[in-house]
């Protein structure tokens, strides 16, 4: 039979490590309670429920004992049917670097939490990590509070075609963030009007970050608000003069 609950302790008492994949692909898996508590040493959670089509809601107990646990990548990627997620879900995953695609094609998300990854200060990566939630709408202006090491966010919302609410906010604390290429590639409905800060000094490369045909804009009035004198500023003022839709403001120090 297929397993349709992932039960609390199951793994109680173990010296486990590496659970990636360790519940991937449970087409029939619904509930997911607290498996992993005491789990103390585990470090890595790549994939951990990917493509676990059946999966409904997570709740903050997932992770409880996962301090040390770095990766995230993939873990609920494919979850088609994931429509709740608990604001302390990653609350205790303090040395967590990388959520690539940790709840890509999650379509039934309609909207993200305050505060999901404010716990996790070594958070580096989030490509793709929302791509092509097509449910959701609504993204919460503290989600990445603290954030202060995230670095890459190439297509973490791309092809979310019903997002509205993008926050001013979003980035405000990922002051090293580098990456946004194709950041809202396919958000045909998130431009109207869009405002965005960026706080990092240290973005390479804006193309993408709004599409630079985008003739579905009813508004062409994506503005992005820059640092003065940073080389984040100069890469949007270049990518501003390719792109008709999009709007440089500068922040004076």
């Amino acid at each position: 039979h297929e397993i349709e609950v992932a039960p609390s302790r199951i793994f109680s008492g173990t010296n486990g490590t590496d659970f990636s994949n360790c519940f991937a692909n449970r087409t029939q898996l619904e509930t997911v309670e607290a498996p992993f508590v005491d789990c103390s040493n585990a470090e890595n959670f790549f994939g951990c429920f990917k493509n676990c089509s059946s999966l409904l809601a997570l709740s903050g107990v997932v992770f409880l004992s996962a301090g040390k646990a770095t990766d995230f990548g993939e873990c609920f990627e494919g979850c088609e049917k994931l429509a709740t997620v608990s604001d302390t879900l990653f609350e205790n995953t303090h040395a967590a670097e990388n959520f690539d695609a940790v709840f890509k094609d999650c379509k039934g998300i309609k909207s993200l939490p305050r505060g999901l990854f404010s716990k996790c200060p070594n958070a580096i990566y989030f490509n793709a990590s929302f791509m092509n939630c097509i449910s959701l709408d609504e993204v919460a202006a503290d989600m990445f509070k603290g954030c202060k090491e995230a670095e890459e966010f190439e297509s973490a919302f791309q092809g979310c075609i019903n997002l509205f609410v993008v926050p001013v906010t979003l980035f405000a604390w990922c002051e090293n963030a580098i990456t946004f290429k194709k950041c809202f590639d396919g958000c045909i409905n998130a431009f109207d009007s869009m405002k965005l800060y960026i706080a990092s000094s240290y973005v390479a490369d804006a193309s993408y970050f709004v599409p630079s045909n985008a003739t579905f804009l009813k508004n062409a009035g994506t503005v992005v608000l820059v640092k003065e004198g940073t080389k984040t500023e100069r890469t949007f003022m270049l990518e501003e003069r390719k792109n008709p839709y999009l709007k440089i403001e500068t922040l004076h120090a």
